[in-house]
């Protein structure tokens, strides 16, 4: 498996626990390494399959105009899933690994040769490094699409943890980043910059300085440049520890700053959530404090104070806090709600 840092064996670490999610407190994912896993034999079965599904010129030529066998279609496809949708993704990394050196091919371009549409998207999607995947879609957020897609930019950054965003970080300094740009404590800063580019031109955007403000301190958060040299970046999320005085204050905080004032005073309310060795528990503890003093949802409080992608940003942010389980759940209702799919959402 390939590294995705070039510094030191910190940041191996680092790159193997985005690989592990699952091996991480708090996630219980559903799909985790087949106990019976062979790299060689998985590969072999995915040419076997795409020697079968390309055929003769002929059958070829059928797929160009839609004319092919649909049972045949079918039976591919359903090769792909059983082998692909039962591995984790570090065993379907290491699946195309191994294809290329048996085959000297790319097996995802070869993959991609023989699909089409939502389910071309869908494996390609299952075989990208999750890292680079994650790289793809922020550029594609803010370079590709006609308007910033807020939505999309608060699932990625507001979602992953630290480790996480470390890697991202690094992956799309070395995958978009300018030779020039700077790296500032240890950190990259080509993410921060072009979302501080984006965010800035953006004439759509009500609250840029906020907004950016608010990228600026989750970005370093994973650099823990803002957190007592004491605790790990993995720690903010692992520590069960918390004070109920504090929680109070700062809710009472929140208060102030959202609720209680004129005019939402959106630097005072991010900056409860940011203040120095704060952890995700003691975060916790605050929103169930403001729940029972001042009867409402933080997040809801969020989504009536704030507007545009700061307000998607924040809510994103304190919902993965309570509970990211819960707010992937989420996703995938709403994006399967009502009439049709949204296939890029579920994707």
């Amino acid at each position: 498996m390939s590294n995705y840092y070039t510094r030191g064996s910190k940041v191996k670490q680092i790159s193997s626990q985005y690989m592990h999610p699952y091996s991480m407190k708090g996630f219980s994912g559903t799909v985790v390494p087949h106990p019976y896993f062979n790299a060689k034999a998985d590969a072999e079965a995915i040419e076997a399959a795409l020697v079968l599904r390309r055929g003769s010129i002929a059958s070829k030529i059928k797929q160009m105009f839609g004319l092919e066998n649909h049972e045949e279609k079918e039976k591919f496809e359903r090769s792909v899933i059983e082998t692909l949708a039962q591995r984790s993704n570090v065993q379907r990394q290491q699946i195309c690994i191994t294809y290329k050196k048996i085959f000297q091919k790319e097996m995802l371009e070869e993959l991609k040769s023989c699909l089409n549409g939502d389910f071309q998207e869908a494996v390609e999607a299952m075989v990208t490094d999750p890292v680079l995947f994650d790289v793809q879609l922020l550029h594609r957020a803010l370079f590709e699409l006609l308007t910033i897609d807020g939505g999309l930019l608060a699932e990625i950054i507001c979602s992953r943890t630290n480790v996480q965003l470390m890697a991202i970080q690094e992956k799309y300094a070395q995958v978009y980043g300018d030779p020039n740009d700077k790296i500032s404590n240890g950190m990259p800063q080509s993410l921060l910059k072009d979302i501080t580019k984006i965010f800035m031109e953006s004439r759509l955007m009500s609250d840029r300085e906020n907004a950016v403000e608010f990228v600026r301190k989750v970005l370093i958060d994973a650099y823990h440049r803002e957190w007592s040299p004491k605790m790990s970046p993995a720690d903010r999320d692992e520590q069960t520890h918390w004070d109920e005085r504090l929680a109070r204050t700062d809710a009472g905080e929140l208060y102030g700053a959202g609720e209680f004032k004129w005019g939402t005073d959106e630097g005072g309310f991010i900056n409860v959530l940011f203040q120095e060795s704060i952890t995700f528990a003691q975060l916790r503890a605050t929103f169930d404090a403001y729940e029972r003093l001042y009867s409402k949802k933080v997040v809801d409080v969020v989504n009536e104070e704030f507007s545009g992608i700061l307000k998607e940003m924040i809510a994103t942010y304190i919902e993965c806090i309570i509970s990211r389980q819960e707010f992937y759940a989420n996703q995938m209702y709403e994006a399967m709600r009502g009439l049709g799919t949204d296939d890029d959402r579920l994707i």
